[in-house]
């Protein structure tokens, strides 16, 4: 017994003397440290598993980046007045709801960024773990590609547009080190080079191994499966289309190059996706079929390069889709005939020009109304006008009367500020009706039919006429002008008008306000019609602009520029000795003109972003052609 006690007596003794440290340390079972995690290639990917479960949560792309947010700032959804989701529509960036939203976004997408650079930062330190051949290019390839895809949307989302880029360290960090020190603001090519390098290097790593490139998106889901000769030793291999696969690299490299304005390799890259087969030939990223639609595959998931999995994507539908809580437009109608793409009967955007003798010459394309069926009507606001005159001009051409025997109103000016969420009060509506020797045109101050004021001359079908209407805000006044005499182009003042419809004597709508304009193509009664060159402008000279240079010539197609979309040189193609290359702003003013020799290289550094009309000119040869300077 006493040996007994004495034994006691020294075991207490050496715990007393030896430090707790080491038996009391105990890693719970949440965490992890660094060299315990990544001491096994199973803790490389739980480490990835981690980031990927980042990338898909609410604030990045399991919701806001996907459904609402994103959705949210080009007006996808019905909005409730005041709420986030209509100050989203309205880029109320000072709002604090709005910053907030935005921050979350951006903070977690460096999130994402941190603990893939974690990762990154020890995977070369501790290659030896791996011992399934493939793996380690596998994992490291993967995060080069996410961490590339958060730093490319930061700078989609945050980024200067790509046509305006300014000088100077104005781009958001480009994070590529796991640190607590704050990194620095670089520059827009240096963010760039590092993007497009994460790319290159995603994509030589993945390339190598990735079996994406050599089995079926149906055999990969399918491991080990009879029906297929995809059996990996390990089954992080499959199912490739929910992570950053090798495609899904070269698809990203395709959209950062076209951002970076690098179309060659743009098209490079993106070919390599649309033509990459499966072992039987078939096409592996297809477009959708009818089929697909009838077999309910509504998602379309032939042509998914790239997802994220999601097990709460059942209930997020649920409570944001089931219930209405997400939504654009209620009435079958409204939905069926107004606001998912061109139902046939919308207003088209058509490829033509109008012109009118005297009369600055069009550019682009026009606006199409078809039969008598309804379709969109598309308005597009501008900068709130209170006092003043508002005035507006178009090119008209109406080839189908008959089925406009009741007068219906097809143009107006709005007091909508956000015509997403509301029409708003219409007036200077433009009204047509069919006549005895064709048609006719009037004015109303609002949209009571009756109320409309006629001009008397008659329209032939065909015949492109001149149309200007007006509002006057403190008189509340409508004007209409059909066709007024070239000598007025431009003038400081208006020359009489052809009819008006005032607040004394007319029941319209009073509107202190314009703020959109709107055209309109209705149910029924709605006239064939062509419209072209809209102008907007507070007074007379802004929205009939002469023909100062550019007039009817002869057209010889070999001599032209090399290029429609110009940057910063391009190329006289065609050309003789001498040619004159002339440059036209939409308001029909010279912005610039050169003489070259032959097939000479013009800089064009000197001309602002915009369209311009260019003017060849070479011995007896000319021609028209418009130019986009991005």
């Amino acid at each position: 017994m006493k040996n007994i006690k004495y034994i006691i007596l020294v075991l207490i003794g050496l715990l007393a003397t030896t430090s707790c440290k080491k038996y009391l340390t105990v890693n719970p079972k949440t965490q992890m440290t660094q060299d315990v995690l990544y001491s096994t290639q199973g803790g490389f990917k739980d480490a990835l598993t981690g980031a990927y479960i980042q990338f898909k949560s609410n604030t990045l792309y399991g919701q806001n980046l996907t459904m609402t947010t994103a959705e949210q700032l080009i007006s996808n959804w019905d909005v409730t007045a005041n709420a986030l989701d209509q100050k989203l529509g309205l880029f109320n960036f000072t709002d604090a709801t709005v910053d907030a939203q935005m921050t979350s976004i951006y903070s977690q997408e460096y999130s994402v960024i941190a603990s893939v650079n974690a990762i990154l930062a020890q995977i070369d330190v501790n290659k030896s773990v791996f011992t399934t051949p493939g793996l380690y290019e596998l994992i490291k390839g993967e995060c080069m590609a996410m961490r590339a895809y958060c730093h490319f949307d930061l700078l989609r989302i945050w980024g200067p547009i790509p046509s305006a880029v300014p000088t100077g360290n104005i781009m958001p960090p480009y994070v590529t080190t796991l640190s607590n020190v704050a990194n620095p603001l670089i520059s827009y090519s240096q963010y760039q080079t590092l993007l497009l390098k994460d790319l290159t290097d995603a994509e030589t790593l993945l390339k190598a191994v990735d079996p994406i490139q050599n089995y079926s998106i149906l055999d990969l889901g399918r491991p080990g499966s009879t029906a297929t000769s995809f059996n990996p030793t390990d089954t992080y291999f499959a199912y490739r289309y929910l992570r950053f696969n090798y495609y899904a690299v070269k698809a990203l490299q395709a959209r950062a190059n076209l951002w970076f304005n690098k179309p060659a390799d743009a098209y490079a890259a993106a070919k390599v996706v649309i033509s990459a087969v499966n072992p039987d030939a078939s096409l592996k990223f297809r477009l959708g079929a009818a089929s697909d639609m009838t077999a309910k595959d509504y998602a379309l998931t032939c042509e998914h390069i790239f997802g994220i999995y999601d097990f709460s994507l059942s209930t997020k539908y649920a409570n944001l889709f089931g219930n209405g809580t997400l939504k654009k437009g209620t009435a079958a109608t409204t939905v069926t005939s107004q606001l998912y793409g061109s139902t046939g009967t919308d207003i088209q955007v058509v490829s033509d020009n109008l012109s009118y003798a005297g009369f600055a010459a069009s550019i682009g394309n026009a606006a199409q109304f078809s039969t008598s069926l309804g379709g969109k009507d598309p308005q597009r606001a501008f900068a709130s006008q209170t006092t003043g005159v508002i005035y507006a001009s178009f090119l008209l051409k109406v080839t189908d009367i008959s089925g406009a025997t009741v007068p219906r109103y097809s143009f107006g000016l709005s007091n909508a500020t956000d015509p997403a969420t509301a029409s708003g009060n219409y007036t200077a509506c433009l009204y047509i009706k069919s006549s005895t020797n064709g048609y006719q045109i009037g004015i109303n101050r609002g949209t009571t039919d009756t109320d409309t004021q006629w001009a008397s001359t008659e329209y032939v079908l065909g015949a492109v006429v001149l149309v200007v209407v007006s509002y006057d805000i403190t008189n509340q006044i409508s004007k209409l002008w059909i066709n007024p005499a070239s000598s007025s182009f431009g003038s400081t003042s208006e020359p009489e008008s052809v009819a008006s419809a005032s607040a004394g004597n007319f029941p319209g709508t009073n509107s202190n306000t314009i703020a959109s304009v709107f055209f309109r193509q209705t149910n029924t009664q709605n006239p064939v019609m062509t419209l072209d060159e809209l102008r907007i402008g507070t007074s007379w000279a802004d929205v009939t602009p002469k023909l100062t240079a550019v007039n009817n010539i002869s057209q010889n197609n070999s001599l032209k520029l090399s290029t429609s979309i110009l940057n910063n040189q391009v190329t006289v193609v065609g050309g003789s000795d001498i040619s004159t290359v002339d440059f036209y702003s939409l308001d029909s003013k010279l912005a610039k003109s050169v003489n070259v020799s032959g097939n000479s290289i013009i800089s064009v550094n000197d001309l602002s972003k915009g369209l311009y009309l260019v003017k060849l000119t070479s011995g007896n040869m000319t021609n028209t052609q418009k130019v986009v300077k991005d």
